[in-house]
């Protein structure tokens, strides 16, 4: 089956989503207090960027495996982060 733009867009958008949920989630569960960032509105647009992003990504790689884009989604943000911080060294 090929699917199409949004369904790409959507597979990758969840799976760009679903490391960030994981997250939260282990925070929730920690008993020793609930670490939340510094900066809530700057974390929500990064985080809310990386998501759209991530499904951008999996629509651009044109693949017609549910599982691929959604796999395309969840690597999305940590090439990303990998990427950047080795970019930013002196």
């Amino acid at each position: 089956m090929q699917l199409g733009f949004w369904q790409r867009l959507l597979y990758g958008s969840f799976g760009a989503a679903s490391p960030e949920v994981i997250r939260w989630y282990a925070l929730a569960k920690k008993t020793d207090g609930f670490d939340l960032p510094s900066n809530l509105v700057i974390y929500g647009i990064a985080t809310v960027l990386f998501i759209v992003f991530g499904g951008i990504f999996a629509t651009l790689w044109k693949d017609d495996n549910e599982v691929k884009c959604f796999y395309l989604g969840v690597t999305f943000p940590t090439v990303v982060s990998a990427l950047l911080a080795g970019a930013f060294r002196p």
